[in-house]
């Protein structure tokens, strides 16, 4: 009798998904989904006014950030905007509020997240609080606190997901900026601005978004041969406003649109979201139009 050949664990057939037959493979366009925006800027910029001019949207504060109920107080914004009745004071507070959204939320296009950096702050709070006893020292040994972080923090952009799949809502998320030191290993090191967060809570955000924006005052540096030789130079403008969409060496940014790498926006901030609309619409024109063929030279007239 023939010796038969040893089975090997686990040799069951995979059950296929319906999904994932080659009688299922399409080049369909993909459904457009609303955008997933993180829009991080300087201080003073003005990226609640920019927030607050999005249309039919509803705003989720984290502590302290009242600067929306400031301008609406002062006259600043005059149209309706929607928000909760006061900003969350817990991380808690917060899952509620979304909670809430993600059943009732049919009527919003749009939700708001003011600041992203607010609720990672919240967040760390909340673990040290129920993990740690309040000890930041426990919670910083051996990072024993961020590797109950980082989950949490996926959960929280896994609600957000939920949300915009099941109300077909964009999530538009401001935050602050913090400048840092980049080790470029190839030469000197230099500053650039990222989201006020850590690393690594920053690269799983920017990895989720769609777009990503940064906002930033439009300067000039001038320099005579004096301020070479003393090594120093003068910088003007800083009044207008502008919006990198792409990554650049001084700050983080990125789109999945063709955008313009560059949006001027003057200086006003409640025009930002117009002249962010047109930077969209521009865009898909341009994605839309046939490409010339890199073997004919383009037209000239």
């Amino acid at each position: 009798m023939q010796e038969q050949p040893p089975q090997l664990r686990n040799s069951r057939q995979p059950q296929q998904s319906s999904w994932l037959g080659l009688n299922e493979v399409t080049d369909e366009p993909a459904a457009r989904k609303p955008n997933r925006t993180i829009l991080h800027t300087v201080d003073g910029w003005g990226k609640t006014t920019i927030a607050a001019s999005v249309p039919e949207a509803v705003f989720l504060q984290s502590r302290g950030e009242t600067g929306l109920q400031t301008l609406i107080a002062s006259g600043a914004i005059k149209h309706r905007v929607y928000r909760f009745p006061r900003d969350a004071q817990t991380w808690e507070e917060a899952r509620l509020a979304l909670s809430e959204i993600a059943i009732k939320a049919k009527r919003f296009n749009y939700l708001i997240l003011d600041t992203l950096n607010g609720f990672y702050e919240m967040i760390v709070e909340h673990v040290a609080k129920t993990r740690f006893g309040n000890d930041m020292e426990k919670f910083n040994n051996y990072g024993q606190g961020m590797k109950i972080v980082y989950p949490e923090w996926q959960a929280l952009l896994d609600s957000l997901d939920e949300i915009r799949t099941k109300h077909d809502m964009g999530i538009f998320c401001l935050c602050h900026s913090k400048l840092v030191k980049f080790a470029n290993p190839g030469s000197n090191d230099y500053d650039r601005w990222v989201g006020a967060m850590v690393p690594e809570i920053w690269d799983k955000s920017k990895r989720w978004a769609d777009v990503v924006l940064f906002g930033d005052f439009q300067t000039t540096i001038v320099t005579t041969s004096k301020d070479i030789t003393k090594g120093r130079a003068k910088a003007t403008g800083g009044v207008a406003r502008i919006i990198h969409t792409v990554r650049g060496a001084g700050h983080d940014a990125k789109n999945r649109h063709g955008l313009d790498p560059l949006i001027y926006i003057g200086t006003k901030p409640d025009r930002a979201y117009s002249k962010l609309q047109d930077a969209y619409a521009n865009a898909q024109t341009s994605n839309s139009e046939p490409s010339e063929s890199e073997d004919e030279e383009p037209a000239t007239e």
